[in-house]
């Protein structure tokens, strides 16, 4: 756990030094694989994060599938998961979570614009679902979840993943809550791609027996599979 937070550590600081220039070009290379494989160009459905903090840019791709209007777009949103499985999204700090026994995990909502994104979980933007505090169900009209229906729609969907570290065997360190590993153990079908720049690539990270490592990894110079 301490070596992984020493390379979280030591590669969120290189990723951040970098310049606009250098994140948008290596963005752009990454993004031109990307489209060119057959499992994107087959999805129906994109599950994708929203880029933040010099992460590999999302944003345009993003808009450019909402454009064309042939795919459709699901964005995660750190949510609180009630014992009953149920999602609230009402904001509860740790005490209040630790008193009633839940936590917090990712769960992915319909966007149909990127104005319908808002600042949300330590500042990364995330879609704003408009039922408040009540608890996301199936036929909720006020946002489409993913999660409803993915069980039986994973064949034609696809995750774009991020990620801080990552080895030639598709090991990957996140930002250490396991949001992802969680999500993808549920839907082990779920084909998914992380993103990330070359420098991000090392010899070998650690694992551990809940870490889910994506189908492949996409940097400006190669595809790992």
């Amino acid at each position: 756990m301490v070596v992984k937070q020493e390379m979280r550590r030591k590669y969120l600081t290189i990723r951040d030094s970098l310049s606009e220039a250098e994140v948008n070009e290596k963005s752009r290379l990454i993004i031109k694989k990307l489209t060119a494989l057959d499992i994107y160009q087959k999805a129906d459905i994109i599950l994708t994060y929203i880029d933040f903090r010099n992460e590999v840019l999302t944003t345009g791709l993003v808009a450019e599938i909402l454009k064309q209007k042939e795919k459709r777009v699901f964005c995660p949103k750190v949510v609180t998961k009630m014992k009953d499985k149920s999602f609230i999204h009402l904001e509860l700090n740790a005490a209040q979570r630790r008193l009633m026994g839940v936590g917090r995990e990712i769960a992915f909502y319909e966007i149909k614009a990127l104005t319908e994104l808002a600042a949300g979980y330590q500042g990364i933007r995330e879609p704003v679902v408009k039922d408040g505090p009540a608890a996301i169900h199936p036929g909720d009209n006020s946002a489409v979840s993913i999660n409803d229906f993915l069980d039986s729609e994973s064949d034609n969907c696809l995750m774009i993943m991020p990620g801080v570290v990552f080895d030639g065997q598709r090991g990957r360190i996140g930002y250490g809550k396991g949001f992802y590993d969680r999500f993808l153990a549920s839907y082990p079908k779920l084909k998914t791609v992380a993103l990330a720049y070359e420098f991000q690539i090392v010899s070998s990270v650690p694992k551990e027996d809940n870490d889910v490592c994506p189908d492949m990894i996409l940097t400006e110079l190669r595809i790992i599979k």
